[in-house]
C-alpha cells in the first residue's frame, strides 16, 4: 500500500499485513497531504489505525458493521471512523480511571457501537468534516476561517470552509450506554 485514504476502505488482508508502524506512518501522511493540523497528530493517526484494524477484522467485532451503518445513514467513511474512534477514546478514558473494569468496558464499547447511529449523532453533535474547520475554543460553538486572523468574530457557513485544521475527535456515546 502506497497511500492511505480514510474515504476508501483498504483491502483487509493487505492492511493487516502491513507493519503497525507503517500503518501509522500512512495515516500521518494522509493528514499531512490533506493539510490537516491536529493537536496531536500521532495520537490521531494511531486512532485511525486502531479503527481500521478493527474494521479489517470483519464480523469478529461490530466495528465494520457500525461503519457501514453510519455510511448508509449519510456519513462518509472518514466521519464514520472519527465517530467510532470517539466512542473508543471515551472507553479508553474510562479504563484508565478503572483499570480492573476491562471486560465490562469491552462489552460496553461493543454495545455502544451497536447503538451508534447518525440520528443519535445529529441530536447531540455537529460533525466537523474533513474539509477541516478550525474551532475557536475561546468561543464555544463558533467556527472560523483560520486563514483570516480576524475571523474569530465571524462564524463561517459550511460552504465557506477551507482546509486548515480540525478539532479533536468528538462524537457522543449513544443514549442509555
Amino acid at each position: 500500500m502506497v497511500e492511505y485514504d480514510p474515504l476508501e476502505a483498504p483491502e483487509p488482508e493487505e492492511w493487516l499485513r502491513i507493519d503497525e508502524a507503517e500503518r501509522i506512518r500512512l495515516a500521518l501522511d494522509y493528514h499531512r497531504r490533506a493539510r490537516v493540523r491536529l493537536p496531536n497528530e500521532k495520537l490521531h493517526a494511531v486512532l485511525h489505525v486502531v479503527i481500521e484494524n478493527q474494521i479489517a477484522l470483519g464480523d469478529d467485532i461490530p466495528v465494520q458493521n457500525t461503519a457501514q451503518r453510519l455510511m448508509a445513514e449519510g456519513h462518509d467513511r472518514y466521519e464514520a471512523i472519527h465517530c467510532i474512534a470517539s466512542v473508543l477514546t471515551e472507553f479508553i478514558h474510562d479504563l484508565m480511571g478503572n483499570p480492573g473494569s476491562s471486560t465490562k468496558s469491552n462489552q460496553a464499547y461493543l454495545a455502544a457501537l451497536q447503538q451508534l447511529t447518525a440520528e443519535a449523532l445529529a441530536r447531540s453533535l455537529i460533525i466537523l468534516d474533513r474539509r477541516a474547520l478550525q474551532h475557536d475554543v475561546s468561543q464555544p460553538g463558533k467556527l472560523f476561517n483560520a486563514e483570516d486572523e480576524n475571523s474569530h468574530s465571524k462564524p463561517i457557513a459550511a460552504a465557506d470552509r477551507r482546509t486548515t485544521a480540525v478539532p479533536p475527535l468528538a462524537c457522543p456515546r449513544p443514549d442509555g450506554v
